[in-house]
C-alpha cells in the first residue's frame, strides 16, 4: 500500500461523514482524482509489476525484426541452411542441388561415372557449407533465409523467455534494469492508471476522508444519503474554511432550508432537557431562531436567492451588515 500524509492527523468530523459515502462513489472518486506520476509508481513497483502490463506481443515481433535486420547470411550453420533448403525447395533450387552434387560426384573422365539427372532430398546431404548458400542464393533468399532462422527460433517463445535468454531472468532484476530493457513497450499512463485502481479500498477510503472538505459532490453525496448529516457538514466546513481549495454546499437551497429546520429542531430537543425551568417555544422564539441561522449562513456561506425570499421577513440580523442587499 501506498503511504501519504494524512490532511487529517488527529480526528475530524470527515471520519464520521465518511460512513455516509456510497462504496461506489469512493472508487469514482479516488479513481478520478487520486494523482500519481509514473516515477512514483515505478519506484514502488516490482519487476512482476511491469511484466504484468507491457507489450508482449509486440516485444517478440520487434525482437524478430531487429534480430533479422541485424544477423548475417554468413552466420550460420550446415544444419541451418539444410533446414532452410528443405522447407523452401523449388524447382530452381532442386536443379541447383542436381547440378552441385554432380560437381562432386560426376567424373566425365570416368566412364562409369554417370550424372544425376532426378531429384532427392539425400543430395542436399553431400553439399558443403558453401555449396548449400549456393542453393539458397540460387533464388536470392539470403534476407528470407535470416527472417525464417529468426522466426524459427523466437517465434514460439514468450517475451519473458527471449529476455532471459538475453540478459537473465526477468523476475529476478531490479526493477530500473527491466524497465531500460522494456520501456519502449510500457504504456505509462496504463501503468499508473492500474496501480490507481488496484490500490486496496481502505487506502481509497482515506483519501475520500482527507476530500471531503474541497469536494462538493461528495458532500451532496453525504447529505442526499443522510440529511441528519448536516450539521457535521457544517462542523466540517468550519474546520475546513481557511483550507486552500475548500468548496462546500453551503450556499445552495437544499442544504441552507434543511440547516434552518435543524437549528430549530435541535434547539426544541434541547429545551427539553430543562424541564425544571420548561422554556415556551413560541413563534417570536423561532422567529429569532430563524434570524439567528440566516445570520450564520450569510456570514459563512452567502444566502442563496430563493432562502432570500422564503426568509424575508426573518433578515433582521442580515440587513444591518455592511454591503447586504436585499
Amino acid at each position: 500500500m501506498i503511504t501519504k500524509f494524512k490532511i487529517f492527523e488527529s480526528y475530524s468530523i470527515a471520519n464520521d461523514l465518511i460512513d455516509d459515502v456510497d462504496d461506489n462513489e469512493i472508487i469514482e472518486y479516488f479513481d478520478n482524482n487520486y494523482k500519481m506520476d509514473f516515477n512514483e509508481v515505478l519506484s514502488m513497483s516490482t519487476a512482476s509489476d511491469l511484466l504484468n502490463v507491457f507489450d508482449d506481443l509486440k516485444y517478440v515481433q520487434d525482437t524478430i525484426y531487429d534480430t533479422s535486420n541485424s544477423n548475417s547470411y554468413e552466420n550460420y550453420d550446415e544444419d541451418d541452411y539444410k533446414k532452410y533448403i528443405n522447407k523452401n525447395l523449388t524447382e530452381d533450387t532442386k536443379n541447383k542441388i542436381i547440378e552441385l552434387y554432380n560437381d562432386n560426384n560426376y567424373d566425365e573422365d570416368n566412364e562409369d561415372s554417370e550424372k544425376t539427372i532426378k531429384f532427392d532430398k539425400y543430395l542436399i546431404d553431400d553439399l558443403d557449407k558453401y555449396q548449400l548458400r549456393e542453393v539458397i542464393e540460387e533464388d536470392s533468399n539470403e534476407a528470407d533465409f535470416v527472417n525464417y532462422m529468426v522466426k524459427d527460433r523466437y517465434e514460439s517463445m514468450s517475451a519473458e523467455e527471449i529476455i532471459d535468454e538475453i540478459y537473465g531472468d526477468p523476475r529476478e532484476m531490479e526493477v530500473n534494469e527491466l524497465y531500460e530493457i522494456i520501456k519502449n513497450y510500457i504504456d505509462e499512463d496504463k501503468f499508473v492508471e492500474k496501480w490507481i485502481k488496484d490500490e486496496d479500498f481502505d487506502f481509497k477510503k482515506h483519501f475520500v476522508i482527507d476530500n471531503i472538505y474541497r469536494s462538493k459532490k461528495l458532500q451532496r453525496n453525504i447529505f442526499d444519503n443522510n440529511p441528519d448529516r448536516l450539521l457535521d457538514l457544517v462542523e466540517l466546513f468550519d474546520e475546513t474554511k481557511k483550507w486552500k481549495g475548500n468548496e462546500n454546499i453551503g450556499n445552495e437551497y437544499d442544504f441552507q432550508l434543511k440547516y434552518i429546520e435543524k437549528i430549530i429542531e435541535k434547539q426544541k430537543e434541547e429545551d427539553q432537557e430543562y424541564e425544571d425551568e420548561p422554556i415556551e417555544f413560541d413563534e417570536k422564539y423561532e422567529s429569532k431562531l430563524k434570524a439567528s441561522a440566516l445570520e450564520y449562513l450569510y456570514d459563512n456561506f452567502g444566502l442563496d436567492p430563493e432562502i432570500k425570499t422564503e426568509f424575508k421577513k426573518y433578515l433582521w440580523r442580515v440587513i444591518p451588515k455592511k454591503g447586504y442587499n436585499l
